[in-house]
């Protein structure tokens, strides 16, 4: 799996919408075992909480790439790029700074998050 390629079909086609509407970028680290792996750059205050924003990017991720349909669930790890202004280089560089939270989501129809 392609990481780099799954990462710029996403960008074209909903990340662009995700950074405009509510600030939030996000990229494929991985997927192994049927969980997909997520970092999530903040780039503005948003008003919704990071649970919301965790499972609409989740389900975001599984339901547009074709290669994620089939996942189980997805970790998610949050950065700031609100308050540390070397995030966002950072982020651009391919380094993973220091996280600002860990989400997990499950793909379960019937179960709560």
């Amino acid at each position: 799996m392609n990481l780099n390629k799954i990462n710029r079909k996403y960008t074209l086609q909903q990340d662009i919408y995700d950074v405009v509407l509510e600030g939030v970028s996000s990229r494929l680290m991985g997927f192994d075992n049927g969980i997909i792996s997520l970092e999530v750059r903040l780039g503005k205050k948003s008003k919704r909480s990071l649970g919301i924003i965790s499972y609409e990017l989740a389900h975001s991720w599984k339901r547009n790439i074709p290669e994620l349909s089939q996942a189980l669930g997805c970790k998610l790890y949050f950065m700031d790029g609100v308050n540390d202004p070397n995030t966002a280089f950072l982020y651009q560089s391919g380094i993973s700074p220091a996280f600002l939270a860990k989400k997990g989501i499950l793909f379960y129809p019937s179960q709560l998050n």
